[in-house]
């Protein structure tokens, strides 16, 4: 009994204890955001997209160099990988001694056509010998001095040069080696020029055209920059990336390394919109959504994006226009209706 009553003593405290004091509740700080805001501005805003690839002498340019004579090397000037001018040394050569075999038999049969034909010529003055064989014995003479006047030109030829700048490919030869006529010495790439071949998004490939200029960057030396124009557009689809393939013409000298992994830049047309940095739009599940700061506090607006560049957004978002006051730091502690603080 002493139990109950003691009970029934404490129920009217506990119910007064579970009322909420509404001064209490008033006096409590009512929460604030520390912002950054920007003035809303609409104009033009260039789209940009990227494409990535690599640096690659142009198809087909390839340059190779021979000797008409056999010969032996030398030395050999350059590597593979090695950048040349127009004019460097590749390798120097000296006939063999079967091109020096070659050109004295050359002058010996040189002697024997013009000994006949000087006999043809006497022949002939005697009304022995008919104007076609004088004119054969010519041709005879003439096709024999061309011959001694190649080997000789060989015989001379020590120095083989690039005719123009370019990227050795391969080196066929070494010191020492005897290669016969026409055998390849040093391959040059890039004689005809240079290009980038760029992977780009399907959606985007209309936006590009030939003579468009893109800005090529490397990717581990973004230093190294170049504007280079699009040369050719393919109309397929890679099969291994699923990208379409833009082929960028590097002018004058190439500034990459072959093989390189570049980043092309493109630009696109101009859209007129409501311009933000890329950071003002916040996604959330239900889409992006931008603040304005209105009488103190924080209003909430559906956005969508109408165009993109490299580091601003252009939008558009009910109620917001030209001239409105733009959170662009801090929204991840927003709520609409939040009063904020601009800093």
């Amino acid at each position: 009994m002493t139990r109950l009553l003691l009970l029934l003593a404490l129920l009217p405290l506990a119910a007064c204890g579970s009322k909420t004091d509404p001064a209490a509740a008033a006096a409590l700080p009512e929460p604030v955001a520390d912002v950054a805001v920007q003035v809303v501005r609409e104009g033009p805003i260039r789209q940009t997209f990227e494409g990535y690839g690599t640096a690659v002498a142009e198809p087909g340019s390839a340059r190779t160099y021979t000797v008409p004579f056999e010969g032996v090397v030398q030395s050999v000037g350059v590597a593979a990988g090695q950048a040349v001018g127009a004019g460097t040394v590749l390798a120097r050569m000296a006939p063999s001694a079967v091109a020096l075999a070659d050109l004295e038999q050359a002058r010996i049969e040189l002697a024997a056509q013009r000994a006949a034909l000087q006999t043809t010529q006497e022949r002939y003055d005697l009304h022995l010998a008919t104007r076609q064989e004088i004119e054969a014995a010519q041709a005879t003479v003439a096709a024999a001095q061309a011959r001694v006047n190649a080997l000789q030109r060989a015989d001379a030829q020590t120095s083989i040069v690039a005719r123009a700048a370019g990227i050795v490919d391969t080196v066929f030869v070494s010191p020492g080696q005897t290669v016969g006529p026409g055998a390849p010495l040093v391959a040059v790439s890039g004689a005809g020029g240079f290009t980038v071949t760029l992977g780009v998004e399907a959606e985007e490939i209309a936006l590009v055209s030939p003579g468009q200029a893109v800005t090529l960057s490397a990717v581990d030396r973004p230093e190294i920059r170049v504007l280079g124009r699009v040369r050719r557009v393919e109309q397929a689809l890679s099969a291994r990336t699923r990208l379409a393939q833009v082929i960028v013409a590097i002018p004058g000298a190439n500034p990459f390394l072959l093989g390189e992994y570049v980043r092309g830049t493109f630009d696109g047309a101009d859209e007129r919109a409501l311009v933000a940095p890329r950071d003002a739009l916040l996604p959330t599940p239900e889409g992006l959504v931008v603040f304005t700061v209105r009488g103190g506090r924080a209003v909430q607006h559906s956005a969508r994006v109408v165009v993109e560049s490299d580091s601003l957004t252009g939008f558009r978002a009910d109620g917001v226009s030209a001239g409105d006051s733009l959170v662009v730091s801090g929204l991840a502690a927003l709520s609409d209706s939040l009063r904020v603080r601009v800093r």
